[in-house]
């Protein structure tokens, strides 16, 4: 099967500019815990959309983050787009959670069917 890169790059384009609005930080059972930060995002000709920078997150005393989504709105259920598991981190006082940009994206990638 044949896709171009055209198609992968218009498939990111449309995920930034349509379905991405906000990132989140969620906890084991998949609660989101954080605010929603609006995301700056990078293309590059093979459908790859990646963080253009890294996000700080504040994570309240007590919580678990356990991976990141992305969403159309935080506020609104239903609505996660994509995302990834992290390793497990707790806190035991109020602190501070870094998404890094350089391994937060998502891949427009071929695949056999």
């Amino acid at each position: 099967m044949y896709v171009s890169d055209d198609y992968r790059n218009s498939l990111a384009d449309y995920a930034k500019e349509e379905l991405v609005h906000e990132i989140a930080l969620i906890d084991p059972d998949d609660n989101i815990i954080t605010d929603g930060h609006e995301p700056e995002w990078d293309t590059d000709e093979t459908g790859r959309l990646a963080l253009a920078e890294d996000i700080n997150f504040s994570i309240d005393e007590g919580e678990t983050v356990a991976g990141w989504r992305a969403y159309q709105n935080t506020t609104t259920s239903g609505n996660e787009q994509f995302g990834a598991s992290l390793p497990e981190e707790s806190y035991s006082n109020d602190g501070q959670y870094i998404l890094e940009a350089e391994n937060t994206y998502i891949e427009h990638m071929l695949c056999d069917i």
